[in-house]
């Protein structure tokens, strides 16, 4: 049986739309408003690491990235990119930008654990 582009397209939309990927963009709902409840704006970015990688990206933005080991600095250009969209005065809103970024991503990354989990796991489970 042959299946026309428009049947193929109904089926994935419908897909997308069943009861398990409404739950996961629930999910995803919550997990962004609870991580964005609990973040504190006021104080400085908590970890050393963060940090670092923090002004490294601003460097990257500012001087470009002729000094930069392109291995090992793929969260730095994702943040100088960024930091060149919208830039600041202050360095506190580019932690907060950071912090922000950060919530983003890990949410994002749920739905895509969850379609990877799917295709190496049986249904039981």
């Amino acid at each position: 049986m042959v299946l026309t582009k428009l049947e193929v397209l109904n089926n994935n939309i419908g897909q997308f739309f069943s009861k398990t990927w409404l739950a996961i963009g629930i999910i995803c709902i919550i997990s962004f408003i609870i991580r964005l409840y609990f973040i504190n704006f006021e104080i400085p970015l908590e970890s050393q690491d963060a940090f670092h990688y923090l002004i490294q990206a601003i460097d990257i933005e500012k001087y470009g990235v002729g000094n930069v080991i392109p291995a090992y600095y793929g969260w730095q250009y994702l943040l100088s990119f960024f930091i060149f969209l919208d830039p600041f005065d202050e360095l506190i809103e580019y932690m907060n930008l950071t912090r922000v970024l950060a919530v983003i991503f890990s949410v994002a990354t749920i739905p895509i654990i969850y379609k990877i989990g799917r295709n190496f796991l049986d249904k039981k489970f």
